[in-house]
Formats: C-alpha cells, sequence, structure tokens
C-alpha cells in the first residue's frame, strides 16, 4: 500500500547565516584510521561499539574496532550495500544494486553466524508504483521501526523507473508512505535523536530540509534549514555544487553534513546557522558521530577517517 504524506509543499526561504560560532565543535585535525579500500559510504555505529561502514565497488560491510584500532569485513556479497543503521539489534541497508532496503535480523541463538546476524538479509520495502526503486541510498530509522529513506535516480540503472526521486516511509506493518516527491535528488536522511525532526539533504539543489515529527510516520511543515549552494565553488567534480551526502546529528541538534564535491564537512546548529566548514579531503560522502561522543567518524574516497568533537 502507497500513501503520500501532506509533507510535499512549498519550502520557506533558509535563514541568514550568521558568523561562525566562537567555539567550534570540530577541531581541525583530520585523523586516517582505515585506508585502502575502493569507495567508502553509510558509517553506522553498531551496539558492540565498533564503527560498521561500506566499501561499495566489491560489495562489502566493513567493521572498525575504535578500542583495538583495526579493521575486518564483516560482511561479503552486501547487495551494494550504501546506507547503514542499526536499531533494536538488527542491521538495516539501503542494498542499491538490489533496489530495495533490507534488514539483517540480529539473532541470538544456534545457528547464528559468527557476528550474531542472519546469513541473508530480508527485504523491508522493494517496490514503488508498481516498479522497483531507483537505487535506495541512505536511511534512519525511528522508535516504532519504521524506515525513512531516500532513493535517488544518478541513472545508473536500466528498465521501469518510478515517477520521481522520493523520500520514503516504511512502517514496520510494511506500508510505505511518500514523505516527498518533489526533490531534485535526495540523499542523506537522519531523525534528530529525541524522534521530533527528520532531516534530508537534497544534493541537486544545496539545500537540506526540515520536517516536524508530531508522531511516528507523520511529517509536517517542511521547511529548509539550510542552503549549502556557496559552499560549491572551487570543490572536486568540475561543477558549482557543494555536493550534500550523508549526515548525522549530535544531542545538541547540531548537523554535520557531508560534501563530496566541496570535499569537507559543514556543522550547523539546531536553528539552521552555520557553525563550521571543517576541510576533509576528496569525496567525503557521509558522517557519524562515534560510540562514546569522542569523535566524529567520516567515509572518504578510500578512507575511514574521524575528527576529534570539541569537549
Amino acid at each position: 500500500m502507497l500513501t503520500f504524506c501532506a509533507a510535499a509543499q512549498p519550502a520557506a526561504q533558509p535563514a541568514a547565516q550568521p558568523a561562525a560560532s566562537p567555539v567550534p565543535p570540530l577541531h581541525d585535525a583530520v585523523e586516517v584510521v582505515a585506508d585502502g579500500f575502493r569507495f567508502t559510504e553509510g558509517p553506522a555505529v553498531g551496539p558492540d561499539g565498533a564503527v560498521y561502514f561500506t566499501d561499495m565497488p566489491p560489495r562489502r560491510i566493513m567493521r572498525f574496532d575504535p578500542v583495538a584500532g583495526e579493521t575486518a569485513t564483516f560482511r561479503e556479497d552486501s547487495g551494494g550495500a550504501n546506507g547503514l543503521f542499526f536499531f533494536g539489534g538488527d542491521l538495516y541497508a539501503c542494498e542499491g544494486d538490489l533496489q530495495r532496503v533490507a534488514v539483517y535480523r540480529g539473532l541470538r541463538h544456534a545457528g547464528e553466524d559468527a557476528a550474531g546476524f542472519a546469513a541473508v538479509s530480508g527485504a523491508v520495502v522493494a517496490e514503488t508504483h508498481g516498479v522497483p526503486f531507483n537505487k535506495p541510498n541512505d536511511l534512519a530509522v525511528d522508535a516504532a521501526g519504521g524506515v525513512v529513506f531516500s532513493d535517488p535516480d544518478y541513472g545508473n540503472r536500466d528498465g521501469p523507473k518510478p515517477p520521481f526521486e522520493g523520500v520514503y516511509y516504511a512502517a514496520a506493518d510494511g506500508t510505505l508512505t511518500v514523505v516527498a516527491d518533489d526533490s531534485v535528488r535526495p540523499n542523506g536522511v537522519a531523525i534528530h535523536p529525541d524522534g521530533s525532526r527528520l532531516y534530508v539533504h537534497d544534493n541537486g539543489a544545496d539545500l537540506i530540509y526540515v520536517w516536524d515529527i508530531p508522531a511516528p510516520g507523520r511529517f509536517e511543515n517542511r521547511r529548509v534549514f539550510a542552503d549549502v549552494s556557496d559552499l560549491g565553488a572551487g570543490g572536486a567534480g568540475g561543477d558549482d555544487q557543494a555536493g550534500l551526502d550523508g549526515l548525522c546529528i549530535d544531542n545538541a541538534g547540531r548537523v554535520y553534513s557531508a560534501l563530496f564535491r566541496a570535499e569537507a564537512v559543514v556543522v550547523h546548529d539546531a536553528g539552521g546557522h552555520r557553525l563550521q566548514v571543517v576541510p576533509t579531503g576528496p569525496q567525503t560522502t557521509n558522517c557519524v558521530i562515534g560510540p562514546a561522543g569522542e569523535y566524529l567518524y567520516l567515509t572518504a574516497d578510500k578512507s575511514l577517517k574521524r575528527i576529534r568533537l570539541a569537549r
């Protein structure tokens, strides 16, 4: 069943950007903690305190242990997973090559694999409007077990396609709702830690949107949270866009956005005011607050990086 959310409405203009905060939330030093991959994406913190991320061309999910400082392959044949998210002991993934959002159930009985997860993932949702998705990209799971995810079309698949590049909500019972059907190219998705707001990157417009969430599965009052179009000039890729990719949010409501083409992370406060821009290197794709809240972990090109958070 597919329903439409009343959230797709004209957006307000973004607030003016003030001067940078006198106390930046990030230090400037960027540390490479794992390297030598093909193209990294989708970092997420697991229930074991490790940082999981995807190495997309080889279709692998990797696991970095911050205590031991070691990285190992967590899963082969990931279905082309991009964005990852842990909820309730389960691992959710945007399996782009399989054109679906999937979940690895966290098994706790005999027959589980070494990592405690089912050997084969199961689809949460796999089609819209009677056709497969474009290529689900990034996701977040709310307290009710519903999944918000983006489905951009980067022109890398054949066959019938959905009529728009959408943002969707798949409820725990399988009901699919369209959150937004008018994005240029939706990408990063995050829910505020208190569950009150949804944030989505529109990569094609250089805009960050925010919705209020009065109840699970309801998305209202969409507006522009921030405009990063001024950060696009001079970035990698040969165009003027900043390249909004993945994002994450800390407990204070600060939003950390990875800029793929501008090769940086930009930080906004809870009101959408820009606090800081930190250069992070080519093809910065996504970020997540680390398990102890001490670092911001980044996927960028062939590596996993981190930046210490100010205390």
